[in-house]
């Protein structure tokens, strides 16, 4: 079977073979780079000769699958590895055939987690499986999923709250974490991986132009390029002077990958409670809603759509739904 690249009509770069039932099938390889895609075409084809025979449960599948998508979508790898940990726990000796709708439900059940973490897992099984079949017929089941996405989280910190986090925070790395995902608003995956500058020159800190680049899209995620507020570059500048890394978030010599321990320290100390990571996104998002920010212009500072911001954040903007609100007196 040849393999060979072609290109989407979004420019990224995918692996396209043709079937011997004379069926066309293609993979996206996740990058712009034709360098990067060629040598993750290589990495792709070495996984993809591999005989079926060994696919006979689901830790198989999941083990497959995750070896051939951690090489094509790296920055994903670990999510995609600490989602099917628990798929692999409990339906590994399982069959691929023999997941159904009951099998799942009893996942759900068993799992007692939040029903967006039990969906997020169970849709990369769910990928895994129908990725394994496209790939290596392997007998598969379709399945229902045995719950929705959890209700969407709305908590946010005002400036007292987020100034009293600040100050809990124990240390250096945190606290440039805090600052960095309020004045940025981005994700913590793409804070905790951001370099002060990568070998091309692009995704980084650009401290003359002002400006950080987060880097292209991972996945279904959007990065952004933002400007760096003063608050941000005294903070970055503080940093820079310190660092024995390439990245901007590091401790003891080290990237650092989650800064979830600190924060939820930090937020313990500032008496503000569980709080999760997204929560300062979601405090980024609110404040500039509520200062009277377009929601086009708050989806783009995020990496996110202008719709997601109204339906999400729409309710804290002062003049929301006013005018319709007007019409209806009487």
């Amino acid at each position: 079977m040849r393999y060979y690249l072609g290109r989407t009509r979004h420019k990224y770069y995918e692996v396209r073979w043709t079937e011997p039932g004379g069926n066309g099938r293609s993979s996206s390889l996740g990058t712009q780079d034709k360098g990067v895609a060629k040598e993750r075409l290589d990495q792709f084809v070495a996984e993809h000769s591999k005989t079926v025979g060994t696919l006979k449960t689901i830790n198989s599948v999941c083990e497959t699958y995750f070896n051939a998508k951690k090489k094509i979508h790296k920055d994903s790898g670990e999510s995609l590895g600490y989602c099917l940990k628990p798929v692999r726990e409990l339906l590994g000796n399982l069959r691929p055939d023999q997941v159904g709708n009951d099998q799942v439900v009893d996942y759900y059940t068993e799992r007692n987690k939040a029903d967006s973490t039990v969906l997020t897992e169970l849709k990369y099984l769910l990928a895994a499986l129908r990725w394994c079949h496209k790939i290596y017929k392997i007998d598969i089941q379709e399945f229902d999923m045995p719950c929705g996405p959890s209700p969407a989280r709305d908590k946010w910190l005002t400036k007292d709250e987020a100034r009293k986090l600040l100050e809990c925070a124990a240390s250096n790395h945190i606290r440039l974490f805090i600052v960095m995902a309020i004045t940025t608003g981005q994700r913590s995956i793409s804070i905790c991986q951001l370099p002060w500058m990568d070998d091309a020159g692009k995704t980084g800190v650009h401290w003359d132009k002002g400006y950080i680049d987060f880097g292209e899209r991972v996945g279904k995620k959007d990065r952004s390029t933002v400007p760096i507020n003063e608050m941000l570059r005294r903070q970055l500048e503080i940093a820079y002077q310190i660092h024995t890394t390439d990245y901007v978030i590091e401790w003891n010599g080290n990237p650092v990958k989650d800064v979830r321990g600190g924060l939820s320290a930090a937020a313990r100390r500032a008496g503000l409670g569980k709080l999760g990571k997204h929560c300062l996104r979601h405090t980024a998002a609110t404040w500039m809603v509520m200062e009277k920010r377009t929601f086009e212009e708050v989806a783009k500072y995020l990496g996110t759509t202008k719709e997601m911001i109204e339906s999400t954040y729409g309710h804290h903007h002062p003049d929301y739904l006013r005018e319709a609100s007007s019409t209806l007196e009487f």
